[in-house]
């Protein structure tokens, strides 16, 4: 079982009629179960979550249980990095620093 919780501004107390009046119940957390796979191939992934409340557990607009499917790309960004200091601005000068 996992504590699926609201958080924020949404789970202060002063704010329990918004969530009464959004999720039907003044709840900040709710029991679950939650599975979940991921599948990569090279640099794209396909994950799919499956969220159970059970029956105790009763918010509007949920029938119990909702799954989640999600797709992406890995991307990697090579970032060329100077060094900054006495040295690096001699190396950077017209001559290359020779005296």
């Amino acid at each position: 079982m996992e504590d699926v919780s609201t958080g924020g501004d949404y789970a202060l107390a002063k704010n329990e009629a918004m969530r009464n009046h959004f999720l039907g119940t003044p709840n900040t957390a709710f029991n679950s179960v939650v599975l979940g796979v991921t599948l990569e191939l090279g640099d794209f992934y396909g994950r799919i979550q499956h969220y159970n409340f059970g029956e105790k557990e009763q918010i509007d607009g949920f029938i119990g249980y909702q799954t989640l499917i999600t797709l992406g790309l890995n991307v990697e960004f090579n970032v060329k990095a100077n060094t900054v200091g006495p040295r690096a601005a001699a190396r950077n000068t017209p001559d290359g620093g020779a005296d």
